[in-house]
């Protein structure tokens, strides 16, 4: 057809190219600009309720489960984009005190969780594959326990001596997966949420104390003493973050030396603040 365009009209063909060529450009700029993961996952949810398939309905509440933070896709996939889970906006954590007190009030994750159970329950049970019916089960009681689990608003406990969030978050962005540059452009901009995100921790904890369900005295010493310790460690500059970043980031081929030491700057002044 091209060849017919190009010998009978010329001016037509550089036309039809140009618009081609044009909208490749905007296809290429559209689909590699960052999704917001608010966006993505109403998308999921939508889709879940139109899944006719009982696989399909899985393979998205997977993607839905998995896009939940930038941290919990890292360490669960290698490669998203097999499971069609487009580029997102690095998210250190969804987690927002206001927001989970307004969710809270009008009962949201009851009533998406009651939805979730209604869409499981349309599926034919007796069709499913032997498999495929464990995954139903599984998930019905999941459901189930996760829906009774959210009455209880402000019970779980954020920060603690060994196992709260000021623990855990240094070992985790210590490990976490730096596979080609795209990660550690995410990596970084997960250390600059840090401040807003341990805000949310506060305000969170703070409301617990007024619930009457503040933590013991004891252990708000040891956490307070192990906040103390990363501060120090932070101030003198032999954090975990900097050693960590480094020795991952020089494991990494295809990057010159002078893109490294960039990057190395940027770890250490965002880690510093």
């Amino acid at each position: 057809m091209l060849h017919h365009l190009h010998r009978k009209h010329p001016v037509l063909l550089i036309s039809v190219l140009a618009l081609l060529f044009i909208a490749g450009i905007f296809l290429v700029k559209h689909f590699s600009v960052p999704i917001e993961n608010d966006r993505y996952h109403a998308n999921l949810l939508e889709k879940m309720q139109d899944d006719k398939d009982f696989e399909s309905f899985c393979n998205s509440l997977f993607c839905y489960e998995v896009t939940s933070d930038s941290i919990t896709t890292a360490y669960t996939l290698k490669e998203p984009s097999l499971y069609h889970i487009p580029s997102l906006t690095p998210t250190l954590s969804t987690f927002s005190n206001s927001q989970y007190d307004k969710e809270n009030e009008n009962k949201t994750q009851q009533k998406l969780l009651s939805s979730l159970s209604d869409r499981l329950n349309s599926f034919d049970y007796n069709s499913l594959s032997r498999e495929a019916q464990i995954t139903y089960r599984l998930l019905q009681k999941d459901f189930d326990l996760s829906k009774n689990l959210a009455d209880y608003a402000y019970y779980e406990r954020l920060l603690g001596s060994q196992s709260g969030v000021q623990a855990n978050l240094p070992i985790t962005l210590s490990e976490y997966p730096l596979r080609s540059e795209s990660d550690i452009k995410v990596y970084l901009s997960l250390l600059t949420q840090i401040p807003n995100y341990f805000e949310n921790v506060i305000a969170y904890e703070q409301q617990r104390t007024k619930l009457g369900y503040s933590n013991p005295s004891f252990l708000l010493n040891e956490t307070k003493d192990s906040l103390s310790e990363m501060i120090k460690s932070l101030e003198n500059g032999s954090d975990c973050f900097t050693e960590t970043f480094n020795n991952r980031i020089n494991r990494l081929k295809g990057i010159s030396k002078k893109k490294k030491n960039e990057y190395r700057e940027q770890n250490k002044k965002y880690v510093k603040k």
